[in-house]
């Protein structure tokens, strides 16, 4: 009994010793997304529609605002530095709904992305004091990001009651950067409140997934599905014109008036800003 006991009372200390000064992080906020190429391409459709046929109704909304939620575990190698481990969760959504009037039939589409980003992320910490109980953070890391990328794509039409929906989904990851400034004001010395402003670097080419196409027509109904389909980018060339476009598919497009013809990046690269709690132990 008095081993047991012994033993107990050496553990405890032992376990205060070695997660002394370890914090963790809990954040969420809203993410801010950079210029890319599903964005770019989305917006070449509408314009090429806008100067193909005109009559235009609605609009494409570009993929920017998301929700970013993160969490750190922060071990102290010094009395101003720590590293982190860190664990977060950055959404984006946003649908488009546009279409246009023609001279026997009118067209709506509708665009529906949704990009869910998992970064496992390994951070460097550096914090200076700014005043009593308030201090910055600086921190920069690398990290490997989950990407799981889904998108669909339905256009109704009023010719020969012509119906399609183009669904792809992806699963991938690849390594990223990320890097920022925090403010820390300690509420006491196990807690304080955090708010944090940072950017990441992420790219994601080569996407590749699975796609499936539905439709119907007066004719009947069709399927098609392919586990190998890709993200292209490209450019349709018309009357001296080029209009971005974006397309799902096995093949590489290839139609004559198509030109700049690669596989789509997704530049998920972009800001954040956090608020959240930072709990000591």
């Amino acid at each position: 009994m008095k081993k047991a006991l012994v033993f107990s009372v050496l553990f405890f200390i032992a376990t205060r010793i070695a997660f002394s000064g370890v914090s963790l992080k809990l954040t969420g906020g809203m993410a801010f997304l950079l210029w890319n190429d599903y964005n770019t391409g989305g917006q070449g459709i509408y314009d090429y529609y806008q100067f193909a046929y005109g009559n235009m109704t609605g609009q494409f909304s570009p993929l920017r605002l998301g929700t970013n939620f993160g969490g750190e575990v922060a071990i102290p190698i010094g009395k101003s530095m720590a590293v982190g481990l860190g664990l977060g969760y950055i959404h984006f959504s946003r649908d488009s709904q546009f279409g246009y009037q023609w001279t026997f039939f009118s067209s709506e589409e509708t665009l529906k992305p949704n990009i869910r980003l998992i970064p496992l992320t390994l951070n460097v910490h550096y914090y200076t004091a700014i005043r009593p109980h308030l201090k910055a953070d600086y921190f920069a890391g690398a990290g490997y990001y989950l990407l799981k990328f889904d998108h669909d794509w339905s256009v109704q039409t009023s010719f020969f009651s012509y119906e399609s929906t183009q669904t792809f989904e992806s699963n991938t990851g690849n390594l990223g950067f990320q890097a920022g400034i925090g403010l820390e004001y300690e509420l006491s010395t196990q807690i304080a409140l955090v708010f944090q402003v940072a950017g990441q670097s992420i790219k994601f080419t080569e996407i590749k997934g699975t796609w499936n196409e539905k439709g119907s027509w007066f004719m009947g109904n069709w399927e098609e599905t392919s586990d190998t389909a890709y993200f292209w980018y490209y450019e349709r060339r018309d009357s001296g014109n080029a209009f971005a476009q974006i397309a799902f598919s096995a093949e590489k497009p290839s139609e004559i008036e198509y030109a700049v013809i690669r596989k789509g990046v997704l530049n998920l690269s972009g800001i954040s800003a956090a608020f959240g709690l930072k709990f000591f132990f």
